[in-house]
């Protein structure tokens, strides 16, 4: 039985773009001894965040990102008005005050 690693993901909004970071990312070491520093990827609106967090996952540790799987642990977004609708649509609200 193969066992998946759940990646937790953090998302923040900065501007207009949606912020995606993989904590556990950080000071990944590849195969070669690569040390790894990014952390984050950014996604240009609420529905790429999933596809951008496992497309970063992939690339830094070399998984088919279809095997990626990821829980967003955090979502502090304020939307634009103009995407508040979408965002909600994706299950992301913005944080209360």
């Amino acid at each position: 039985m193969l066992t998946t690693h759940v990646y937790s993901v953090r998302v923040y909004r900065d501007g207009e773009w949606f912020m995606v970071e993989v904590p556990e990312l950080e000071g990944y070491r590849t195969p070669d001894g690569t040390i790894n520093v990014s952390t984050v990827t950014q996604a240009r609106h609420s529905g790429e965040i999933e596809q951008m967090a496992r497309e970063l996952i992939g690339a830094i540790t070399d998984a088919d990102i279809d095997d990626v799987e990821i829980t967003i642990i955090e979502k502090a977004i304020r939307p634009f008005p103009r995407e508040g609708r979408h965002d909600r649509e994706a299950g992301l609200e913005p944080p209360t005050d």
